[in-house]
């Protein structure tokens, strides 16, 4: 008897691996979309002794499957896919824009009140009711893996170092540039929200941008305060200083006790400052000038490429070209906006890349907050698993690594490899109806460990900068447990130009 049941056990675990019986299991799990809950069940388990297979591994797995499918018919479904074809309609000119658009006319503004980054901002303080906008991870205290700054205290910060800026004499509005650079960090946002209060632009550089793309970007913007992480990228500046002669004033995050390096900037006129006493200057500071709130026409930010091609180059990108982005996605035909106030995402990608300084700004519009990983890629799971983000934005190498280790481990159980296929059959077939979840039986069973990478709260992850292979893609919609999107955008367009629908299976 024994052998018999081991030889069974063998030749499903054979089957299963080839693909032989995924259609008949599959079947189990489609059995029956009308009647009652029991009846289903009991059509699945006539299904599953018709095909010899309510034994051992195959009778739990239909079980469970038959079991997860009647409970799902409780849960909402995300919204399928408009007009069959295509999903843009023609306008009087030529050119053609989603089929959602009722008046067919390019908007500007989803909401009238939202004209510029600050009002992003100060929407996300009235919908968050002063919630936690910016967290950098803590690894000194016990039971606080996270410190946050809340909305109200980051606008108040941002106008103490603008405040600090005009005691340095640095001029209001669009001719001045300020630059940033240092890694994500809730310091970065800040010194962005800190140029915009009086009408300055931005200019981020990359954390690890060449020294000669710095100084073309120096030099070109011609800006006069640059504001670093710490010492050390002080000294990447002070080393080609005499190569940018229009830096008057470097502003340090991070203390540091490097004597020699504040006296080089003294010898250079260059004025090196510490975060805190810029903010302590502006917080002290006399007759404070009235703001100046930028328009939709304003610069927002100089975004450079990366200079893969020759030197970096700078795009414009206005006030208007970030807040019509955003409203832009709110016309998505498919499912409810995963972000939401008290909702998180992690950051991790570098911020002076479009697309995730476009993520950033898009959960605090929403109310939501963004954790900074601490800086260490290798640590970034344990940052995910401590925040466990409801937004995750990914690109195609981070999910290789997650599809070819996942294969790596199946690899050594033949059965663990049977479980996993049933489990992706199972998932693509709620796919294709619409169900996008991460409680049902087969995900506390199969996917229960891979979701817990990110935190195990992952409502949406989407992907871009290079393509996605049709696997990798598949296995990350059915194991995540969220949609996954895959998206194509430019700097020149905020970041989002076209995204592949959130619900395909097969793209």
């Amino acid at each position: 008897m024994f052998k018999s049941k081991m030889s069974f056990i063998t030749r499903l675990t054979r089957n299963l691996i080839g693909g032989k019986m995924l259609p008949q299991l599959t079947a189990g799990i489609l059995a029956c979309q009308n009647g009652s809950a029991l009846t289903r069940l009991n059509r699945h388990l006539v299904l599953a002794r018709h095909f010899g297979i309510l034994e051992g591994l195959g009778g739990m797995a239909v079980v469970g499957a038959a079991a997860a499918y009647y409970h799902h018919k409780k849960l909402d479904r995300l919204a399928m896919p408009g007009p069959k074809g295509s999903r843009t309609v023609e306008r009087s000119d030529g050119s053609r824009v989603i089929y959602t658009m009722k008046d067919r006319e390019l908007m500007k503004t989803v909401d009238p009140n939202l004209k510029a980054l600050p009002d992003l901002v100060r929407k996300g303080l009235k919908l968050s009711q002063n919630g936690d906008m910016l967290g950098r991870r803590n690894t000194q205290k016990e039971g606080a893996p996270w410190e946050w700054i809340q909305y109200a205290d980051a606008i108040q910060k941002s106008k103490d170092m603008a405040y600090g800026f005009r005691c340095l004499n640095v001029p209001i509005g669009q001719k001045t540039c300020i630059g940033i650079f240092m890694k994500n960090r809730p310091e970065w946002i800040l010194t962005e929200m800190a140029c915009h209060v009086f009408n300055n632009v931005s200019v981020p550089i990359y954390d690890s941008a060449h020294i000669d793309h710095i100084v073309h970007i120096v030099n070109e913007t011609e800006m006069p305060l640059i504001v670093v992480s710490n010492g050390k990228k002080a000294k990447i500046l002070m080393s080609r200083i005499k190569c940018m002669p229009k830096v008057r004033y470097i502003v340090t995050i991070d203390a540091f006790d490097e004597p020699y390096l504040k006296h080089a900037a003294e010898e250079n006129n260059i004025r090196m400052l510490s975060l805190e006493e810029l903010e302590t200057l502006g917080r002290e500071m006399p007759d404070k000038p009235n703001v100046a709130e930028p328009k939709p026409e304003d610069v927002a930010t100089i975004c450079y490429t990366s200079g893969t091609t020759g030197l970096p180059k700078g795009v414009i990108l206005t006030h208007g070209n970030f807040v019509s982005a955003y409203s832009a996605t709110t016309l998505w035909p498919e499912g409810k906006n995963p972000w939401q106030p008290g909702g998180a995402m992690i950051s991790y990608l570098p911020l002076a890349h479009i697309m995730e300084h476009y993520f950033e700004y898009g959960v605090f519009l929403h109310g939501g907050k963004v954790g900074h990983f601490r800086g260490d890629v290798s640590q970034l799971l344990d940052d995910m698993q401590t925040l466990q983000p409801i937004v995750v934005p990914a690109v195609p190498r981070i999910l290789n690594k997650i599809c070819d280790s996942v294969d790596q481990e199946l690899s050594k159980s033949p059965i663990k490899r049977a479980i996993f296929n049933l489990g992706i059959a199972y998932k693509k077939y709620e796919l294709s109806r619409g169900v996008v979840r991460n409680d049902s039986l087969v995900d506390k069973i199969v996917f229960r460990k891979i979701q817990g990478l990110f935190g195990g709260r992952m409502k949406w992850m989407l992907t871009g900068s290079a393509p996605v292979s049709v696997e990798v893609m598949t296995f990350a919609r059915c194991a995540f447990g969220c949609v996954v999107t895959e998206g194509y955008g430019q700097t020149e367009t905020c970041a989002p130009s076209t995204a592949r629908k959130k619900l395909a299976i097969d793209a």
